[in-house]
């Protein structure tokens, strides 16, 4: 049985600087040098290339390819895993299987490597495809249509080999970024999802009232297709209830709602002349405007801030989806407070103040670096050399992360209006579903 995943490969150069003349590895490479790990391909026993003369070369070969078709920006490739059961195949036929599966999908077209990985108990194939053809420039691109096609592939060479196949398919698996999330222990937006659902499944008393509820919420609802899918309020594309995990398909939510042994009433609303608050903690005496403003506004507004505040009333689906940005928000927010920027000129000047110092650093660490070069050269010793690079290194560290968080609250604060409007209309549509409805609830 052998399971494939697919991830694109994007590139981090500028379109206008060569592969060659760039210092740092591409993405590109940095994943092909993954790939052929000695650590996990067993000195190398187990990594074949196509359409390149090897491993090593690999990268290079397929920059050049992008480069004589003039394709160097955009996608740089795709990352294919194939995965086999534990113990059903041998690290020879896994490997025949992995280069196989290339020469079907993609012949004398696309540049490639395969690594085969023996460091689990599963064996596993790393197959790297270059995006651009080497015959005809061609770039490859992967929808739904070639991901199902690369599955069927996988399948069939399995069935050739007498391993088993995974006979209903659930599609694919989360996307990358709620994996690294969930992994990191980070909340993304689908969980502001899961938790709307959750409510609203607290509060019926049958499933015909699941939708109406969810609706009230400013969830659109597509409930006549094979898959029922929602969107949340002002988001661009629909979610199926059935990506959100077992407990969010629809049959699963309708016994949900018939196991539960009490029904909750939907929160009532507060009168309007509780909506003037009276705000208590940490903040600054001096009344704040600007940058500053924003943020410490966005917070409240998020339920952030005072620490001991009891929310009046949950924050809306704009502003939760931002919550698992919260070490990031909460970061940039201290910059401001710290250096007491307010502006778009005092934001720009403080980050050329930092870029200036981040130069001044360089070029000290270059001189050291020179220094370290030729005592190494006539036999000295250079490691008080070598303490201050590390040193210096370790500040310019901190004054990237600087540079990132000026760029971070740049984009934000451009953000942040759109967002806080964005729930204040879902504020007013929800206050008009509940005049609707009136005083009435659930169970009464």
């Amino acid at each position: 049985m052998a399971i494939t995943k697919i991830k694109a490969i994007n590139s981090r150069l500028d379109n206008h600087i060569s592969y060659v003349a760039n210092e740092k590895k591409t993405l590109l490479d940095g994943t092909i040098a993954y790939v052929v790990n000695h650590d996990k391909t067993e000195q190398r026993l187990y990594e074949s290339v196509i359409n390149c003369s090897s491993a090593d070369n690999a990268c290079a070969e397929m920059m050049s390819t992008k480069l004589r078709w003039n394709k160097i920006s955009g996608r740089q490739g795709y990352h294919i895993i194939q995965s086999f059961a534990p113990g059903e195949t041998t690290p020879d036929e896994a490997h025949k299987i992995g280069v196989e599966l290339v020469r079907r999908l993609f012949g004398d077209k696309y540049e490639a490597v395969i690594g085969t990985h023996l460091n689990t108990d599963n064996l596993h194939n790393h197959i790297i495809i270059n995006s651009v053809s080497c015959l005809d420039g061609a770039k490859c691109h992967f929808g739904i249509d070639a991901v199902t096609r690369i599955r069927e592939v996988s399948d069939r060479l399995c069935r050739v080999h007498n391993l088993s196949v995974i006979v209903n398919p659930k599609g694919c698996g989360k996307p990358y970024s709620e994996y690294m999330a969930e992994k990191q222990g980070k909340r993304t937006w689908r969980d502001a999802i899961r938790e709307d659902i959750d409510e609203v499944i607290s509060v019926c008393r049958a499933p015909s009232q699941f939708f109406p509820y969810l609706r009230k919420m400013g969830y659109e609802i597509k409930d006549d297709v094979k898959y029922i899918a929602i969107r949340p309020p002002k988001k661009e594309r629909f979610v199926r209830l059935k990506s959100l995990g077992t407990e969010y398909e629809w049959q699963r939510i309708k016994a949900r709602i018939f196991e539960q042994k009490t029904v909750k009433a939907l929160p009532e609303r507060k009168p309007k002349n509780y909506r003037a608050y009276h705000l208590h903690g940490t903040f600054p005496n001096k009344k704040l405007k600007g940058f500053r403003a924003l943020y410490f506004h966005y917070l409240y507004k998020m339920g952030i801030l005072p620490k001991n505040r009891t929310p009046v009333k949950r924050a809306s689906f704009a502003l939760r989806e931002d919550l698992y940005k919260l070490e990031k928000i909460n970061a940039e927010t201290k910059l401001l407070c710290n250096h007491k920027i307010d502006t778009s000129e005092q934001l720009a000047a403080y980050k050329s103040s930092i870029e200036a110092r981040m130069e001044t650093i360089t070029t000290e660490r270059k001189g050291l670096l020179n220094k370290v070069k030729r005592a190494k050269r006539s036999g000295g010793n250079a490691e008080h050399l070598t303490v201050e690079i590390s040193d210096l290194s370790g500040q310019l560290a901190l004054l990237r992360k600087e540079v990132r968080l000026c760029d971070g609250i740049k984009a934000r604060s451009e953000e942040i209006p759109k967002k806080l409007h964005q729930a204040k209309q879902e504020e007013k549509e929800l206050m008009k579903n509940e005049y609707k409805r009136g005083r009435g609830r659930p169970g009464r």
